[in-house]
């Protein structure tokens, strides 16, 4: 009988690896290597981070439906799938940055901005499920993240939009 999980368990492995790979390749070199200014390791750190969030929220938000588009569940289902992958993306890049501090790649100094922003929703896990293994902390920390993406993506759908011009009346 064929499983399906096993080519997207190997396409997910594969996705994270190369992700993982450009973390290890972009970040440092912008940021001028282990040597690098702790300023400019924090520059780039939130450039991106807030990069990703942008990005998420505006995706959640298109997918959630605008304006008069209705909300239905099938938009907020949608929504929540790709706020995960999101998550996913923000929860791996907090992972893959503590490994380099470990390593000794990133500098220790600024490594504040690192869990303050990319490793916000596993600090949150780790700290709410401290006897937890590392996958349930994981796991949790996928659902603060997709949380948090849904609220902003919401949030931003709820807003105004752009201003209209108003008719003139004769």
């Amino acid at each position: 009988m064929y499983d399906p999980s096993q080519p997207v368990a190997l396409w997910l492995a594969a996705a994270l690896q190369a992700y993982s790979g450009a973390v290890w390749d972009i970040v440092p070199r912008l940021a001028g290597g282990p040597q690098g200014p702790p300023w400019r390791w924090v520059l780039v750190e939130l450039a991106l981070f807030t990069g990703l969030l942008s990005v998420g929220a505006w995706w959640v938000r298109m997918l959630i439906g605008v304006g008069r588009y209705a909300r239905t569940p099938q938009h907020w289902g949608t929504a929540a799938v790709f706020a995960c992958v999101f998550s996913l993306l923000w929860n791996w890049y907090g992972l893959v940055a503590s490994q380099m501090i470990q390593l000794g790649l990133h500098p220790v100094e600024g490594w504040e901005w690192t869990f303050l922003t990319w490793g916000l929703p596993y600090m949150a896990a780790g700290a709410a499920f401290s006897g937890a293994t590392f996958l349930e902390k994981l796991g949790v920390a996928l659902a603060l993240g997709t949380l948090a993406l849904l609220g902003l993506g919401r949030w931003w759908a709820g807003g105004r939009g752009l201003p209209r011009r108003r008719r003139a009346t004769r």
